[in-house]
């Protein structure tokens, strides 16, 4: 009997001659209506509750397979899958019900797969390499390059303030040489336009991931060197400058970029021409004034002179500057926004323009001249970055030098021979590894020494966090006991074990040391013996898991765990030569490193992790992990030593900026769980955490791992015209 004919029934029944108020009379079929405070469907006149199962999309329903199964598309309660719910539908590859990268399985759902990549150290000599500065990640990016022998470049290098990191992309441009770049805060990418040899796509967008290829539609628009591009945030354009290409000659043209949604569109020429062709010159937007100045460079081919003239576009069009009497080709032009100033530099002189007039900056310590050197303004650290040139000796550089009102170079970190029988573990509070061993060294992307006084050499010391410091103690026969809080201060602990060999991890209430059949725990200062046998093994080492908060030591043939107060053998172990073990924070599990491979220990089981590609050949003198580059960082024992890094591999990389999403996770900044590292140092990943301990909030700025993009506060931003920041009250044209 159908739903009318029952209701038709009852009306008889009842007597009625008129169905009652029903908000399903005369409705179409599946319409909305209120089925008793919950959303309801008319079926044949008569509000009924929605019936998920039944095939049939009803409202409050994203979807019906006619189940009420989970994994199949759909969920139980009709709702429509998505990734990080916990639930592997057949459209994912993984779902481990979060949003984090680099722990199996991507924020996007899918599958991770480890990878070793050797940690390269300092880029190449080479010139004519594009750079520019990113506010949002904060970092200089480099691009591509001529090298010493005439090689043209198509690597990716970014500048932190103090080291050159090599980033290894899913997809690269072509090789380039001649080609500059620029920061388009519209999208909150790079640009990298023109260069040589020539492409059918002349513009390449660097989202920190990927170079793409951006077809403008537009190819008469393709310089191949000699153009300029910079940032009109009074525009609110990239602006494209001259250039020598195909078609593209020693002309005075001017293209805006317009970008429709999230893509540049085309380069369009909005913009009335130059009084001369441009080639070789410099531009730079004034953000005071809302002015673009374009500075000397020369007037016809590449064989021509370099012209003494500047010229500066603003509301009443191109006027003419004051000759700075420093004619120059090549030079870069960046706004220093602490001292509200236009500079051009290049190579071998630094000219400065301040609205009014011209002046020659000199400082002590500048590099020598060269040509072809690429430089940019760091707006974080507020200081000019240049990086290698062809000298007038005819070498070429790979040095890099800062100016912030003084010249610095920049050493690249020497190779280490060797590190002598190190022990390595990572200091949360100041975001790097400590390795000490012959020296100490310190690790922030490279391995550097540490001067200062501390310790002494000593080998296979025992070295282990507790809270926000590390403890070091032992060394052959040493009885000492120091601390590291980013230098060396000595503890007068007292009963120092004296053990030979030794090594030391977290427990619950402190630190466990364990050596020569014999426990220790340091508490309060206090070393004091167990009576407890630790586990004996010729080569032993520790790894606190603090989710489990157990300390997991493995032997050769053994692996036991430490509960804070007794050894208990696990039923797992690992049948292996000399491996190093470190907690691994990203996958929330100890890992096991060495020549024979990797292991993971999770749930007191070993398991081998399969990995492609080429592989540290050496030991492990020392390991780490670095929660920050989200990788187990492994010290091969060998001559150089080589840094490796162990992870699930993401080509994405998320950059900790509040103004940037760039694993689409739909969070930024230390809402993101992937900033952890910076936000919280002392809280992983589902451990127990300790919100006494430093982190973002605190009201102290951290200035090794907080910035004030980042963490605002803790740390001020001071307001500068000119730092792409349009701060609250501000007045000023290129930044609002």
């Amino acid at each position: 009997m159908s739903r009318l004919a029952i209701l038709l029934a009852l009306l008889a029944a009842c007597g009625g001659d008129d169905p009652p108020d029903d908000p399903c009379i005369e409705e179409a079929e599946l319409t909305p209506c209120d089925w008793n405070g919950a959303v309801g469907v008319c079926s044949g006149g008569v509000c009924t509750a929605s019936d998920c199962g039944n095939l049939e999309v009803e409202p409050g329903e994203q979807c019906d397979d006619g189940n009420h199964l989970n994994g199949d598309g759909c969920r139980s309660d009709c709702s429509a899958p998505v990734c990080a719910d916990g639930i592997k539908d057949p459209f994912e590859g993984c779902d481990d019900g979060n949003r984090r990268d680099h722990d199996g399985c991507s924020h996007d759902c899918r599958r991770e797969l480890d990878v070793w990549r050797l940690v390269e150290r300092h880029p190449s000599p080479r010139s004519n390499a594009a750079i520019a500065y990113d506010p949002a990640r904060g970092v200089a990016v480099m691009y591509g390059g001529l090298g010493a022998a005439g090689e043209v470049h198509g690597d990716t290098w970014e500048w932190d303030g103090a080291h050159w990191n090599h980033i290894p992309l899913l997809f690269t441009g072509p090789p380039r040489q001649g080609a500059k770049m620029v920061f388009d805060p519209r999208l909150g990418s790079m640009l990298l336009v023109g260069g040589e040899p020539g492409h059918w796509i002349s513009t390449w967008q660097y989202d920190g991931t990927s170079w793409l290829g951006r077809d403008m539609g537009n190819d008469d628009v393709s310089p191949g060197t000699g153009h300029a591009v910079a940032w009109s945030g009074a525009r609110d354009t990239v602006v494209l400058v001259g250039g020598v290409g195909e078609s593209f000659g020693g002309v005075s043209l001017v293209y805006a970029l317009a970008t429709f949604g999230a893509i540049p569109d085309e380069w369009r020429q909005l913009f009335p021409r130059p009084p001369r062709a441009l080639i070789d010159h410099a531009i730079v937007e004034d953000p005071v004034r809302g002015e673009l100045i374009v500075f000397s460079g020369r007037t016809d081919d590449p064989g021509s002179a370099a012209v003494d003239d500047a010229w500066v576009f603003g509301a009443n069009g191109w006027t003419a500057l004051p000759s700075s009497g420093a004619p120059t080709l090549g030079a870069t032009g960046v706004f220093d926004p602490v001292l509200g100033r236009a500079l051009f530099y290049d190579g071998a002189k630094l000219t400065a323009w301040n609205g009014t007039a011209w002046s020659t900056i000199d400082a002590p310590n500048a590099p020598s001249p060269r040509r072809g050197a690429a430089v940019t303004y760091d707006l974080r650290r507020h200081e000019l970055v240049v990086f290698g040139g062809v000298r007038d000796d005819g070498v070429t550089s790979d040095e890099t030098f800062t100016f912030d009102g003084a010249w610095r170079r920049h050493e690249p970190p020497p190779p280490v021979s060797t590190l002598g029988g190190a022990t390595a573990a990572w200091d949360a509070a100041r975001g790097a590894g400590l390795v000490v061993g012959a020296k100490t060294w310190r690790w922030t992307g490279a391995l550097e020494e540490v001067a200062e006084a501390g310790p002494g050499p000593r080998t296979r010391p025992a070295l282990a966090a507790l809270r926000d410091r590390l403890v070091l103690t032992g060394g052959a026969a040493a009885t000492d006991t120091w601390a590291w809080s980013g230098s060396w201060q000595p503890i007068a602990a007292s009963g120092a074990p004296g053990l030979a060999a030794s090594v030391m991890a977290a427990d619950r209430q402190g630190l466990v040391l364990a050596g020569g059949g014999e426990t220790w725990t340091f508490r309060d200062a206090q070393w004091a013996r167990t009576g407890q046998s630790a586990p004996a093994a010729s080569e032993l080492s520790l790894a606190y898991d603090p989710l489990r908060m157990r300390t997991v030591a493995n032997g050769r043939t053994s692996t036991a765990e430490w509960d804070g107060s007794s050894w208990s053998v696990s039923p797992s172990s690992i049948q292996a030569g000399a491996l190093a073990m470190t907690y691994d924070a990203s996958r929330r599990a100890v890992l096991a490193l060495g020549e024979s491979g990797v292991f993971e220990y999770r749930a007191q089981e070993w398991t081998p992790l399969p990995f492609g590609g080429p592989k540290p050949t050496a030991p492990p003198a020392a390991i780490f992990h670095d929660p920050i580059r989200r990788a187990v960082i492994y010290l091969e024992d060998s001559s150089p030593v080589r840094a490796w890094a162990f992870r699930y591999d993401n080509p994405v990389r998320d950059t900790c900026s509040p103004a940037l999403d760039n694993d689409g996770d739909g969070l930024r900044g230390c809402a993101d769980p992937d900033c952890w590292a910076l936000c919280a140092p002392f809280c992983p990943p589902g451990a127990p955490c300790d919100a006494s301990l430093p982190r973002c909030g605190d009201g102290v700025c951290n200035s090794a791992l907080e910035s004030c993009e980042l963490c605002p506060q803790d740390c001020h931003c001071p307001t500068l015209c000119g730092d792409l920041r349009c701060d609250q009250g501000e007045q000023c044209p290129g930044d609002c």
